[in-house]
């Protein structure tokens, strides 16, 4: 089959952002005001890459849905919501502030190493790639063709580049709110192209 280009976004600035804190169960906060503009231009700079995306697929939390409702106003189309394309599962630390977490034993070998020690309770790197994958591959087989955005998180986005053909893969600093991974698909393999930031 010929190649379906993918539009994989991290969503607009949150007001979890702002505060730096983990909220990884739906619905969690929405965009604060920085960030229901960069959703805008997030629709703007998408319908700009001259690919007119025939699906819109977003993570169940309130941030991600938030950031594609101007894309899917502009298209008319109803956003899809994909439980694969949720934000990181941080367990125990949901809810935590994250400077409160820093510290700890726990955070810092999670950040050394998170395929290794994950959250308590929370996923590795590995699980987030093969869901955001199969999201992906739904989407696809969904969209007779025409190319699909899908809005997600940073941790989810990452951990999925990190499995993909092409590159050379941006580092996690690399993808703001409103960044945009360019990837393509063609049935069996799928292969990262690059990424539009803010």
């Amino acid at each position: 089959m010929p190649s379906v280009r993918i539009y994989l976004v991290r969503h607009a600035e949150s007001h979890a952002n702002v505060e730096g804190r983990f909220s990884c169960r739906p619905p969690g906060p929405g965009l604060t005001p920085r960030g229901r503009s960069q959703a805008q231009a997030v629709c703007r700079r998408l319908l700009d890459l001259g690919h007119t995306p025939g699906r819109v697929l977003v993570s169940p939390m309130l941030r991600a849905r938030e950031t594609a409702a101007p894309l899917a106003a502009e298209l008319g189309l109803a956003p899809e919501i994909d439980g694969d394309l949720r934000e990181t599962g941080l367990g125990a630390w949901h809810g935590n502030l994250i400077r409160d977490l820093a510290p700890t034993a726990a955070f810092r070998r999670w950040r050394e190493d998170p395929e290794a020690f994950p959250p308590p309770g929370g996923e590795r790197p590995s699980e987030m790639a093969r869901r955001v994958h199969r999201a992906l591959a739904r989407g696809v087989a969904a969209s007779v063709g025409k190319p699909l955005a899908a809005f997600s998180h940073l941790d989810p986005i990452v951990s999925l580049l990190a499995t993909v053909d092409g590159g050379p893969h941006p580092p996690a600093p690399d993808l703001p709110c409103g960044a945009i991974a360019l990837l393509d698909w063609d049935g069996v393999r799928l292969d990262f192209v690059g990424v539009v930031l803010p």
